[in-house]
């Protein structure tokens, strides 16, 4: 029991460091370090992706009472996924132009940089916003629109609308897969995201090395997530007695 309690102490240690990165990055992102902002956020997600497995590999779930997993995870979720990214977004004028914070534009932009943490907040308090094996509606994975959004250049006013139509997705009742629970296909999927997470990787830490063709092949890895999730359209619906989530 007592090396359950220390396990689970590192793991949930483990979750509130990636919070504490993602948090960090937004303060690189407005010194203008924006390759590093990029890993402290995508070390965050490699965590958010191991911490839960490390729970149920180990039989974890029980095993620290007074602090609850399930609500840290949840925490730190939104950190990574949505306040990281859109602090990173507003710090790289990825929702800005250049001119008066106060023109239509610029605006704009800031609503939307609003509008993007109030839904993903909305999502994160649902209690059926997720199912065994996959997310209701847009999982809130702006770190992926805000990256490539970065990486490509992007005009303000594209990455506004796109963030604005994925803020309705988020409420749209159709399953995205939840990689860490998947059943089906399990093991393609975490090596393909594995070779997506190293090309990354390698252009933030030596961009020199990689050109831009590469950024272009690694959003087949987003989009295989995209394929995958439809394709398993049947397979992630809820049980009967559960009903789909409103």
């Amino acid at each position: 029991m007592q090396r359950k309690v220390f396990l689970k102490r590192g793991v949930n240690t483990l979750s509130a460091i990636g919070a504490g990165l993602a948090t960090m990055s937004i303060l690189l992102a407005f010194e203008g370090h924006r390759a590093q902002a990029w890993l402290l956020l995508g070390i965050g997600l490699i965590i958010d992706s191991i911490d839960g497995s490390l729970v149920r590999y180990f039989d974890l779930g029980g095993a620290l009472p007074r602090y609850d997993g399930e609500r840290l995870d949840e925490y730190a979720d939104l950190i990574i996924y949505v306040v990281g990214p859109v602090g990173f977004a507003w710090a790289a004028d990825l929702l800005l132009t250049e001119g008066a914070l106060t023109t239509p534009l610029n605006m704009l932009g800031l609503a939307t940089g609003v509008v993007v943490c109030a839904v993903s907040c909305l999502q994160f308090s649902r209690t059926d916003n997720k199912t065994d094996e996959a997310f209701w509606g847009f999982p809130s994975f702006w770190n992926v629109l805000y990256f490539y959004s970065w990486a490509l250049d992007a005009d303000p006013l594209s990455v506004i609308i796109f963030s604005l139509v994925l803020c309705v997705g988020v409420f749209a009742p159709i399953p995205f897969i939840y990689p860490s629970k998947l059943s089906t296909l399990k093991e393609l999927t975490w090596g393909l995201a594995a070779v997506w997470l190293g090309i990354l990787a390698l252009y933030l830490v030596r961009p020199g090395w990689l050109s831009s063709i590469w950024l272009y092949i690694s959003m087949l890895f987003p989009a295989y997530y995209l394929a995958l999730s439809f394709y398993l359209y049947d397979e992630l619906q809820p049980d009967s007695e559960d009903g789909v989530p409103e």
